[in-house]
């Protein structure tokens, strides 16, 4: 009796695999059909890269977005800036509609994919750079390498080189503890999109951007997940740029009280919002000329809780550009 238990048991949990695994796929393929690109593709090392581009005129806006973001994060504010310039996002390699090709995630890849990426959409130079979290750090390389080309660099609430051994391990350790193929296993049999419920802040849940997020986000998880795998080495890859010259440079830091209230736990929250807050007035020191904006009512998804603060400091660079 035991033994027809365990084995019932048994193909009880390959069939839930399986079938998770097929409705996975199925999704995948309905979400696809549903939900066409906004934007083109360019071929970027063997793989294409999905990108949107909108206004016209220089400078051009290059927007670049956190952990397993893509032009859905940004598209809000793209919409507003293209008014009166010309704006680029992109998804990374892997990211919603961009292959993910065979390229390792490093810095320097990244850099370069968007290096090529720009040189095959003709943006115009000069670039404004305006990063988000993660691509606070994949993409010093390519600002420090193209300096001559960059009129400067918008930094909101981006990650810092140091945090993961900043923080508190309470704050880490979900991250520590959970098995990275753990997280992929979840995401292909279907797991990750019954549970997975986007909702930006000040969206409603039936916006566009959530609706196609639920929709798309999954097959996105992968490469989100190796991202966060390869932290460490994104991390000390940027470090190693400590500077960049006399490039304007703005830091936006989300500094809502509130933003880390998820931890439950006063002390913590207090310790956290002091090391952020430390961290992120460091990042002045990448450049000579640097300012840093807090957005008091903000967690770490300012251009949704704030965009008007993002839009503000780019309408600043442009209008500077532009009368000189």
């Amino acid at each position: 009796m035991i033994k027809k238990v365990f084995i019932g048991f048994i193909f009880s949990i390959v069939f839930i695999v399986i079938a998770g695994f097929i409705y996975e796929q199925i999704s995948r393929l309905v979400a696809e059909n549903k939900y066409s690109p906004e934007g083109n593709f360019a071929e970027i090392g063997g793989n294409k890269l999905h990108y949107v581009k909108k206004g016209v005129g220089s400078p051009t806006v290059v927007f670049d977005s956190g952990l397993g973001g893509g032009v859905y994060s940004w598209s809000k504010i793209q919409n507003k800036v293209s008014k009166y310039t010309s704006t680029i996002s992109y998804d990374r390699a892997g990211i919603i509609w961009s292959e993910r090709g065979s390229n390792l995630k490093t810095n320097k890849q990244i850099s370069s994919d968007l290096y090529e990426l720009l040189i095959k959409s003709k943006a115009q130079k000069p670039y404004i750079i305006v990063a988000h979290s993660l691509s606070g750090l994949t993409l010093r390389n390519f600002i420090s390498k193209n300096n001559k080309d960059i009129l400067g660099v918008i930094f909101v609430d981006v990650s810092h080189p140091e945090q993961n051994n900043r923080f508190p391990k309470e704050v880490t350790s979900f991250f520590d503890e959970t098995p990275f193929w753990l997280m992929r296993f979840a995401n292909e049999i279907g797991i990750v999109r019954l549970f997975f419920i986007p909702t930006y802040p000040n969206t409603d849940t039936n916006d566009p951007i959530n609706i196609k997020l639920k929709a798309l986000g999954p097959k996105s998880i992968s490469a989100a997940v190796e991202e966060l795998q390869g932290f460490e080495s994104i991390a000390n890859e940027a470090a190693k740029v400590s500077t960049f010259g006399n490039t304007p440079l703005t830091i936006i830091t989300g500094a809502s009280p509130e933003r880390y209230k998820y931890l439950n736990n006063s002390v913590l929250e207090k310790q956290s919002n002091k090391t952020w807050s430390e961290l992120q007035k460091d990042l002045l020191k990448l450049s000579s000329n640097s300012n840093q904006i807090l957005a008091k009512k903000s967690g770490h998804l300012i251009q949704m809780e704030e965009p008007e603060i993002v839009i503000d400091s780019i309408h600043k660079m442009v209008l500077k550009y532009k009368n000189e």
